[in-house]
């Protein structure tokens, strides 16, 4: 074989080295934050004429034996040793309306309305960045009772896969917060 010849081969195993690396790299490899999947239970406070707030972080209210990986990527997932990889958080969140006696007497029947005010990746602003957490729950018009029972909202979070490196490296290993905002009406 020629040293001309033996240039193009070379060249050609460097072209297809570097063809092969791009297709088989994925952008899902790494554990995104350190939550596990169980249910906690965060309670809201709610007095008289205002809302209220509460953060959720779930690597702070969470195990951490598992991390949370995009949907359908578990078997994908590279994820540190002792560490199981979930593409489903679920957690509670717990809301009690507390009477006052002035403005609301004690068994007063009340409208609750939970509403996820923000979310954040790793502290992001960035709309595109947060959008890769999918958070699901029914907080809307549910029935609450100043001084009664607790009220439940189970609080489903997963991931939505990078759609490409940029992406990807924007939320790895970050923690996702999430903002609620719990406000009661009187019936």
């Amino acid at each position: 074989m020629s040293n001309k010849n033996k240039k193009r081969l070379g060249i050609l195993l460097l072209i297809f080295g570097f063809i092969l690396s791009g297709i088989s790299f994925a952008y899902w490899t790494q554990a995104v934050i350190n939550p596990a999947e169980q249910t906690v239970e965060g309670i809201i406070l709610i007095g008289t004429g205002k809302s209220a707030t509460t953060t959720v972080a779930l690597s702070k209210v969470l195990d951490g034996d598992e991390v949370l990986v995009p949907t359908g990527k578990v078997s994908l997932s590279d994820v540190p040793s002792g560490k199981t990889a979930v593409d489903e958080i679920k957690f509670t969140v717990s809301v009690v309306w507390t009477s006052d006696e002035t403005n609301v007497a004690a068994g007063t029947p009340g409208t609750l309305d939970l509403v996820l005010t923000n979310k954040s990746i790793g502290g992001s602003s960035d709309s595109t960045v947060n959008g890769h957490a999918v958070v699901a729950f029914t907080g809307s018009n549910l029935a609450i009772v100043a001084d009664g029972d607790v009220v439940e909202v189970e609080v489903t979070v997963t991931l939505n896969e990078p759609v490409d490196k940029t992406n990807y490296d924007a939320i790895a290993n970050k923690d996702i917060e999430l903002l609620f905002t719990a406000t009661v009406t009187t019936n």
